[in-house]
């Protein structure tokens, strides 16, 4: 089989911790920078006893990291111009667990940069630094049992 050409408006390159980023522009929407973590972790690599890790992981980390207690998040993702819920959002599919972004970046050069480095200063919390409390697992198993 032959590999799909990549976009010629794509950059990727390799972090030297392993991570591989993909940069590609976009006009629309205008002034807003669109983050992905792909963690290539997803239902399919759970034994039986391990049912629905991952997608409690991935509910987990809006609950809070290392940086942000419980309910801090949402205050900091607001402080960006972001929406909660609108703005962040993350899905666990079979081969992987995705975490998106949408940060609105401004129309000064300063903004957009700060903004930026503090979103994925949040991405980076997600892969790294979750927080999980006795608390946040038990209100938040109900959620996952009901979805």
């Amino acid at each position: 089989m032959t590999a799909l050409p990549l976009d010629p408006d794509l950059q990727c390159f390799v972090l030297q911790n392993g991570l591989t980023v993909y940069v590609r522009p976009c006009a629309k929407p205008a002034n807003v920078a669109e983050m992905r973590l792909v963690v290539r972790v997803g239902s399919l690599m759970e034994e039986e006893h391990e049912r629905g890790i991952a997608h409690f992981l991935e509910h987990m980390a809006f609950k809070g990291t290392k940086s942000f207690d419980k309910g801090e998040l949402i205050a900091f993702t607001e402080s960006l111009g972001m929406k909660y819920g609108q703005h962040t959002n993350a899905s666990t599919a079979q081969e992987e667990t995705t975490y998106n972004v949408s940060v609105p970046l401004g129309d000064d050069s300063t903004v957009s940069c700060d903004r930026f480095l503090a979103a994925l200063t949040l991405l980076r919390e997600f892969s790294t630094d979750m927080r999980i409390s006795d608390d946040d697992v038990e209100t938040e198993r109900q959620v996952i049992e009901e979805e």
